[in-house]
C-alpha cells in the first residue's frame, strides 16, 4: 500500500499478489492515461532516466508498452480525457 495525495490509499496488485510499496507511507505520484498529459509525462520519465544512465533495456520496454497503451487508450477513450486538476 502507498499514499497519494490525490486518491489516498493505493495498493497495487500484481500477478494476483499484493507488493509492498516499501511501507504505508511512501507518497506516490501517479499518473493515468485519462491526463492528457499522460503520455508526455511517460515520455519525460523515460528521456530522465536515459539521459541519466539509468535507462535500462527492460525499463525503456516497460515504459514504450506503457506509452502505447496510454496512447490506445486515449484515441479509443478521446471523451474521457482531462486536464489535470
Amino acid at each position: 500500500m502507498a499514499l497519494s495525495g490525490k486518491y489516498g490509499k493505493i495498493i497495487v496488485e500484481h500477478d494476483s499478489k499484493s507488493l509492498s510499496l516499501n511501507g504505508s507511507d511512501e507518497p506516490v505520484f501517479m499518473v493515468r492515461a485519462r491526463d492528457v498529459y499522460g503520455p508526455l509525462a511517460l515520455v519525460a520519465y523515460k528521456q530522465a532516466a536515459v539521459s541519466g544512465g539509468r535507462g535500462s533495456a527492460d525499463l525503456e520496454r516497460s515504459v514504450n508498452e506503457q506509452l502505447d497503451a496510454f496512447r490506445e487508450w486515449q484515441k479509443s477513450h478521446p471523451h474521457l480525457l482531462k486536464a489535470p486538476d
